[in-house]
């Protein structure tokens, strides 16, 4: 499996550095446990 056949890629990390920003569609450096929540939350609100 893997993340091979993913259409988009979505990486969040605390280290700016890490490799996955490399291959990453979107990236977020940050705590998962942080931005996860507000980023459900803005979601939500665009949805309506």
């Amino acid at each position: 499996a893997g993340m091979q056949t993913s259409k988009t890629i979505v990486v969040v990390n605390k280290d700016a550095e890490a490799p996955l920003f490399e291959i990453a569609d979107f990236g977020v450096v940050g705590d998962l446990n942080t931005v996860v929540p507000q980023l459900t939350e803005e979601v939500k609100k665009r949805k309506g």
